[in-house]
């Protein structure tokens, strides 16, 4: 687990400094090079998610109902402030 959860830290401390570097330096964003952050992100977070027996596709659908019930059809930084973390915790937890 702790080498799984360094390792999403390290690689999005990379995709941030790849931002960073287009963003601050103007240099080009190099998509390819976040294409590769993205792909060993989502690889950390499969063996998280594997290491917990959670099933990573049912992850990501619940984190969408959440939001969904968070925002609706549209974020708002109201909705963000103001949020029912009781009614989100139902929807994880079911």
């Amino acid at each position: 687990l702790l080498h799984a959860a360094v390792g999403v830290s390290t690689e999005s401390g990379e995709l941030l400094d790849a931002l960073k570097k287009h963003i601050y330096y103007g240099k080009d964003l190099d998509k390819t090079n976040l294409f590769e952050e993205v792909g060993d992100l989502f690889w950390y977070l499969a063996i998280l998610a594997d290491e917990l027996g959670f099933d990573f596709e049912k992850v990501m659908a619940k984190n969408v109902e959440k939001l969904q019930a968070r925002y609706g059809d549209a974020f708002s930084s109201d909705k963000a402030i103001k949020r029912d973390l009781t009614e989100e915790r139902k929807i994880l937890d079911s």
